[in-house]
């Protein structure tokens, strides 16, 4: 009759190709570690400075869709307030809508950065490199910067009415408003896909 002890040999014999297995001292059998010695504790971490973070930074992605929603609807009737003044009867009817859209989009932009930025980090971040997180604040830095040139050429732009290059400013103008929106949705893009 085989027996387990005679199974354990004949594996031992077989498959290390050797003789018979030599006896364990004792106490050895289990003495190894496999996973090395243990990390050491994670820091603690400030709870309400976590919940300060979340509460700020959903506030920010509630406000930055709003923002992209307001950017875009800034660009449309940016448009038509310049195919109305260069392309139509001059009407100026969208003239009223178009500044009020640039203050409120300019003071949403300003309000919703303000809110990422004043948000608490409670743990230290080591080497992160780039990361989705950075192109975001890439793209909607450009964006804000191109927001706040095209508000300046808007303004100029204004003060050009009558003359003969005002046209040229107003387009300028529409291209880097274009632009801010473009830049925007890639900031918002990023972080979604």
């Amino acid at each position: 009759m085989v027996t387990m002890r005679g199974w354990l040999a004949a594996i031992t014999v077989v498959g290390l190709g050797v003789g018979a297995a030599a006896p364990c001292a004792a106490g050895d059998e289990l003495d190894f570690d496999l996973l090395g010695e243990a990390p050491a504790p994670a820091p603690a971490v400030d709870e309400a400075a976590v919940a300060a973070r979340r509460l700020l930074l959903e506030v920010h992605q509630g406000l930055g869709l709003g923002l992209l929603a307001a950017t875009t609807g800034l660009c449309v009737v940016g448009q038509l307030n310049y195919q109305d003044l260069h392309h139509g009867g001059q009407t100026g009817r969208y003239e009223p809508a178009h500044a009020y859209l640039a203050y409120g989009t300019l003071g949403l932009f300003a309000v919703t950065g303000l809110a990422a930025l004043v948000a608490p980090v409670p743990f230290a971040r080591e080497g992160q490199g780039v990361d989705r997180t950075l192109w975001h604040k890439i793209a909607l830095g450009a964006s804000g910067a191109a927001m706040l040139a095209a508000g300046g050429l808007g303004l100029y732009s204004a003060s050009r009415v009558g003359r003969l290059d005002q046209r040229r400013y107003t387009e300028i103008h529409l291209g880097v408003s274009y632009a801010a929106l473009a830049a925007m949705l890639g900031g918002v893009a990023v972080l979604i896909f």
